[in-house]
């Protein structure tokens, strides 16, 4: 019988900026940026809505544990990434 939910081991390897383990249930998510600390970013805040989606309807995840990859959880916002002029920064903030 086909599933509804796509299976751990397809959604784990496609984020680029999502690396996950899980075992017994208990799933971890490592946030980062080529392996080190992440840096927000247009492709993480793409990402992390349909990876939270994917996590949340695979019914073989109990626990989550949200960490990120080296010494700082975030290092920086890459603003110029997002290409968001003045104007727009202006009216969202």
């Amino acid at each position: 019988m086909a599933t509804l939910y796509t299976p751990f081991d397809v959604y784990s390897r496609k984020y680029q900026r999502v690396r996950m383990t899980r075992r017994n249930g208990i799933l971890e998510l490592c946030l980062h940026t080529n392996g080190g600390s992440l840096k927000w970013d247009p492709v993480v805040h793409e990402e992390l809505g349909f990876c939270f989606n994917d996590v949340a309807h695979d019914p073989e995840n109990k626990i989550v544990i949200l960490t990120g990859a080296g010494e700082i959880f975030c290092t920086e916002l890459d603003l110029a990434a997002f290409d968001i002029g003045a104007r727009t920064w202006h009216a969202i903030h």
